[in-house]
């Protein structure tokens, strides 16, 4: 799958080589082994997982050389369980950053479901909502790498003002209880 996969992309080697969602009949000594012969042939420079609760992530990783360095996992402003649930803290434990797939909760951001959040995200981007969801992700010290579902460069490069909103703490919880329609305890 490796080889077949650095042919159709015309390249020597994988970046990050993710594992898709945890396996209930995976083998981890099987699975281990072999992620650990494809970065060791210099096919795969890093491997991670994706959708891995803490017991798969440790299993797989018991029967691994090679660290795993990043669970992409659902996070956004509307899908913020990851902050609460301990997804998040075990990942900050080893100091590995997280990737948050769906960061803009798959547009439902946009539909004005929650009127309360999209103003306060209009308010804080200046207009911009992507920019103020992306940049309330940025602002968590967990060093979140949010992973954009589009090619579309135009709309790539006017992310970029995400970087440009400063989130204090007291705002990044204005954020979160809007979201979540109650206040934090």
């Amino acid at each position: 799958s490796i080889d077949h996969s650095l042919r159709l992309m015309g390249t020597e080697k994988i970046d990050l080589l993710l594992v898709h969602r945890p396996d209930p009949m995976m083998d981890h000594h099987e699975t281990g082994a072999a992620l650990d012969a494809a970065v060791a042939s210099g096919k795969v420079a890093s491997v991670g997982v994706s959708n891995f609760k803490r017991h798969d992530w440790t299993l797989l990783q018991s029967a691994m050389k090679t660290p795993l360095v990043t669970n992409q996992i659902e996070m956004s402003v509307l899908e913020n369980s990851a902050f609460t649930n301990g997804d998040l803290a075990f990942l900050q434990e080893f100091g590995v950053p997280p990737m948050a797939w769906s960061p803009l909760a798959g547009g439902a951001l946009f539909q004005g479901q929650n009127p309360k959040l999209l103003t306060l995200l209009q308010e804080i981007g200046a207009g911009d909502v992507a920019a103020a969801a992306v940049s309330w992700l940025l602002a968590h010290p967990a060093r979140i790498l949010p992973v954009f579902g589009t090619n579309n460069l135009a709309r790539i490069a006017k992310l970029d003002a995400a970087c440009a909103i400063t989130f204090d703490r007291e705002l990044w919880f204005e954020v979160f209880e809007a979201a979540n329609g109650q206040e934090v305890p």
